[in-house]
């Protein structure tokens, strides 16, 4: 669908969500930008990316080598009304 004029409705969308009515707020003509405009946020969205896939990959191999195991039965042993009221882990003692 288009819609041709700010504060048009177009027709109802369905989604897994429910049912959506859409409505044009503003219309702004296309515009175009140089690469070299483009070239350092392209940069540093790599980077965070790269360095996005670096840190999963070292938590990861960390998972690996030390496989976490989480034994519930002696945490309520431990601590039974720190998580069974509040469902947090229990806080350290006051000094």
């Amino acid at each position: 669908f288009s819609l041709g004029r700010p504060g048009e409705i177009g027709p109802a969308v369905a989604t897994r969500e429910g049912w959506y009515l859409v409505r044009l707020v503003d219309h702004q003509p296309a515009r175009t930008t140089s690469l070299d405009a483009l070239r350092e946020r392209i940069r540093n969205d790599l980077a965070r990316e790269r360095a996005g896939q670096r840190n999963d990959q070292y938590f990861a191999d960390l998972r690996a080598l030390h496989p976490v195991q989480i034994l519930t039965q002696r945490l309520v042993t431990l601590a039974p009304r720190a998580l069974v009221h509040s469902g947090q882990p229990p806080r350290l003692p006051a000094p």
